[in-house]
């Protein structure tokens, strides 16, 4: 029994007593699973709190909470704070933002989307002046997906020209996306 004990810290971490997996985060009695992006949203919500956090403060923090997820997406942080979390210019904390902050996030989004349907449109009408990969297009597909642009999303997949090269999960994933997309585009 003794052994358990020695093994609990080397894969558990221990806070008021009680036992957590290491890729929890705990914070004031809250517990945040961190492979999830809403997870990840919560706990630095409660991390940046009423002060905010530059970049370089929730590195190490980060790191730490999300070493046991083995390799990282190393713009994961920096993804989820720029789409959730809103930068002072002056002192470059992040921090929760207003609702006027909010609505000119979401303004910024909704330019940075239409770019993106702009440049799927020249790609689609042979004026892009590259031919992106496989992996590019099919990342395409998915955010014109998320964006309902059905008609956009079926034409970028019948243009990648290797499937096999592509992860099958993901490629399944992506075929049952278009399929959506199809029965979309017909009922409008």
């Amino acid at each position: 029994m003794a052994e358990v004990g020695e093994m609990l810290p080397h894969y558990f971490k221990e806070v008021d007593g009680r036992w957590y997996l290491r890729g929890e985060a705990v914070e004031e009695g809250g517990v945040f699973d961190l492979k999830s992006n809403a997870g990840a949203i919560a706990w630095l919500t409660s991390v940046l709190g009423l002060e905010g956090k530059t970049t370089g403060d929730l590195i190490p923090i980060w790191q730490q909470e999300t070493a046991y997820l083995g390799a990282s997406d190393t713009g994961r942080l920096e993804r989820l704070l720029q789409q959730n979390f809103w930068r002072d210019e002056r002192t470059g904390r992040w921090r929760l933002p207003t609702e006027a902050e909010r609505e000119r996030m979401s303004a910024q989004q909704s330019l940075k989307d239409r770019a993106f349907l702009r440049a799927v449109g020249r790609f689609l009408g042979g004026e892009l002046g590259r031919r992106p990969s496989d992996v590019e297009i099919a990342e395409w597909a998915r955010h014109c997906y998320r964006l309902r642009a059905w008609e956009e999303a079926v034409a970028l997949f019948g243009h990648i020209s290797a499937p096999e090269k592509l992860d099958p999960k993901r490629y399944a994933e992506l075929k049952k996306m278009i399929e959506v997309c199809r029965q979309s585009a017909a009922r409008r």
